[in-house]
């Protein structure tokens, strides 16, 4: 399995209700293709991301595999504007992209009313970020700081269970998001010979399985039946969102 990291960038950050002020960077047209055809996709428009540049220019979101009609297998660090950009506003005959885009939002935005700097960072995967043309939702996993969830009172921390129970999103709200909650729980030490916390093994399991999960593509539409072997090969890649 593969995971992508990209140089000088910080794996999560905390702050979420204030937004402080961005340093100016110079920003760097990088110019890449989609190329049409792919598992349903009309047309092929050709789109110029922008990347910040950090001693160096690179695309943020890469192109589509051509054989599996989503991303190449890795995590992509990339910002919400530039899902809008080459995941909705690209796909401009999609009935089903802007809905999904903006009701992801508003998940996000029901978390964040729970309490400030809750959520993290999101990793969104599933149809949505292939070349599907009307995905009929959004699949996210939103990673939550582990403190400010342990201080949460309970009635809150069972409105955030809620959010992953499969399905409860979409019959309760209506909102074409199908999420997930990580609670980011850091370890100083993952290789510690004493053994680790059972919070700090748990979160690794959790973490290690989605993202083992994102990478995989179902042979099967039919989402009723179970995964077989040949759907746990990695084939594709997903997508992380942080916050500032």
């Amino acid at each position: 399995m593969t995971l992508v990291s990209r140089p000088n960038t910080v794996s999560l950050v905390i702050s979420l209700n204030s937004t402080p002020p961005k340093p100016q960077a110079a920003t760097v047209p990088m110019a890449f293709i989609w190329t049409g055809g792919l598992g349903g996709s009309t047309g092929s428009p050709q789109h110029t991301a922008s990347a910040t540049s950090v001693g160096h220019a690179r695309p943020v979101i890469p192109p589509f595999d051509p054989t599996t009609g989503g991303l190449p297998r890795g995590r992509y660090l990339c910002s919400v504007d530039e899902i809008e950009a080459l995941l909705v506003e690209a796909f401009e005959d999609s009935s089903t992209r802007s809905e999904c885009f903006q009701h992801w939002l508003q998940a996000k935005a029901m978390l964040d009313a729970l309490a400030a700097g809750l959520v993290q960072a999101a990793w969104v995967g599933g149809s949505f970020t292939t070349t599907k043309k009307d995905p009929d939702d959004v699949d996210a996993v939103f990673l939550l700081d582990a403190q400010v969830f342990d201080d949460l009172s309970n009635t809150s921390k069972g409105k955030i269970n809620k959010f992953n129970q499969k399905d409860w999103l979409r019959k309760k709200t209506g909102l074409r998001v199908e999420s997930f909650i990580i609670v980011r729980r850091p370890v100083a030490n993952p290789w510690d010979r004493e053994g680790l916390d059972p919070e700090a093994l748990e979160y690794f399991s959790l973490r290690g399985r989605w993202d083992d999960w994102w990478m995989r593509a179902r042979t099967d539409e039919d989402k009723t039946t179970p995964p077989t072997l040949v759907d746990a090969e990695p084939v594709r890649g997903y997508l992380e969102v942080i916050w500032p």
